[in-house]
């Protein structure tokens, strides 16, 4: 099987959109700026996981480290008088010990980039990052954002680099430092409420009268998903909303508090990997049977940011009927269904693992799912991941993310 020859739109099908990160509703109420007598201070660096990138042979520790340290001096050079903060990557948080972080606070609170970002908006003057996605996040709450890991090209070997680069191929030029050297040139975007998304969003529950079902895994997402379901209340305030979570490790970071206001019921299920041990394809199978038996009514609309995973699945092939919206990154987009990208270009050697292929041939179809397309390439560590079908044959309808 060929995955580069799977289509990733369908053309025939007029139901795909490109709009700004749903969290844009909300920016109106969280960020005063300079006018309203806030002092952007905060200079924030974000970690990366150095952990993950070493283990799976990425990059040399030592050599990664000194670039690290480097760009940490750019930082203090072009910020002398500023607040400087760095914010560990929640995998590795041992990576501080091995950097130079003179003149730099460390953040404590674990809080996810996103919902720290979100909260902190009027303090922040900038943010920074390897090739952490928190700065292209950042880049999209209307702040100062940049990415360093171009000069990690003879850092990282030869397939991780090009990896990175096809996951920021969509990011605008503007995040990219490229020479330690180069003059830092403010890039931060006004922020605009999407008129055409929050139309599509009306128009979508005109004449609505069922339950609305977020479905979330990375909490990359949690921000967009909160001020979506704040604007469906806006105009539909007796309607029950409720969130049901792929348990991602990270959600540990995430405070119950931070959302639980936005939803009337939320629903905690383990995450699911392909896995070919009799226990974990048990689970599977819990999880798809307790989803299946969920009181979701045929008028209820689901709405999911996963993007792929195997509750999102249970959710989309369950109900069928039901109106689906999927929200996927432009990133996340060209990355996996694109199939003119660099890895799909430069790489033939994209194979499924024992389990990824069984769960596309056998346990995907067995238990009436969509099929799912996993598969690694180079040494095995870096891989892609998209449903079989064209995206928008998956969903009613399709929001791509622009950064």
């Amino acid at each position: 099987m060929d995955i580069r020859k799977f289509v990733g739109i369908n053309k025939k099908i007029n139901n795909v959109v490109r709009i700004s990160l749903p969290h844009l509703l909300s920016l109106n109420k969280k960020e005063p700026d300079s006018k309203s007598g806030f002092s952007a201070k905060m200079v924030v660096f974000m970690g990366s996981d150095m952990k993950g990138i070493l283990a799976s042979g990425f990059a040399d520790k030592e050599f990664y480290v000194a670039k690290c340290n480097e760009c940490l001096d750019y930082i203090r050079r072009n910020f002398g008088g500023y607040d400087l903060y760095y914010k560990p990557h929640p995998s590795d948080e041992k990576k501080q010990l091995f950097l130079n972080l003179n003149g730099f606070n460390l953040i404590q609170d674990k809080t996810t980039a996103e919902l720290f970002l979100w909260q902190n908006l009027p303090k922040i003057k900038c943010v920074f990052a390897v090739n952490s996605t928190s700065a292209v996040s950042a880049y999209s709450f209307g702040l100062n954002a940049y990415l360093f890991y171009r000069l990690f090209k003879n850092v990282y070997n030869d397939k991780y680099f090009e990896t990175t680069e096809t996951y920021f191929a969509k990011v605008p030029s503007s995040l990219f430092i490229t020479d330690l050297k180069q003059e830092l040139v403010e890039n931060r975007i006004a922020t605009a409420k999407d008129e055409l998304f929050e139309r599509n969003i009306r128009e979508l529950f005109s004449d609505f009268h069922g339950k609305v079902w977020f479905v979330l895994s990375h909490t990359e997402f949690v921000v967009s998903a909160v001020s979506l379901a704040r604007f469906i209340r806006s105009f539909l305030p007796s309607t029950k909303i409720n969130l049901v979570v792929s348990r991602h490790p990270r959600w540990d970071f995430v405070k119950p508090d931070d959302i639980r206001e936005y939803f009337d019921e939320i629903k905690f299920f383990p995450r699911i990997f392909y896995s070919l041990e009799p226990r974990k394809l048990f689970n599977n199978f819990k999880i798809a049977l307790a989803v299946k038996k969920m009181n979701v009514n045929p008028d209820d609309m689901i709405i999911s940011f996963s993007q792929v995973d195997f509750l999102e699945n249970c959710f989309l092939s369950y109900h069928r009927r039901n109106r689906q919206l999927g929200f996927i990154t432009e990133r996340d987009f060209n990355y996996h269904y694109n199939s003119e990208n660099q890895i799909y270009s430069n790489n033939d050697d994209f194979r499924f693992t024992k389990a990824s292929w069984f769960y596309n041939k056998i346990w995907e179809p067995l238990l009436g799912l969509n099929k799912t397309v996993f598969q690694i390439y180079d040494n095995g560590e870096l891989f892609v991941i998209k449903y079989q079908k064209p995206i928008n044959e998956i969903f009613s309808k399709v929001f791509i993310c622009i950064a």
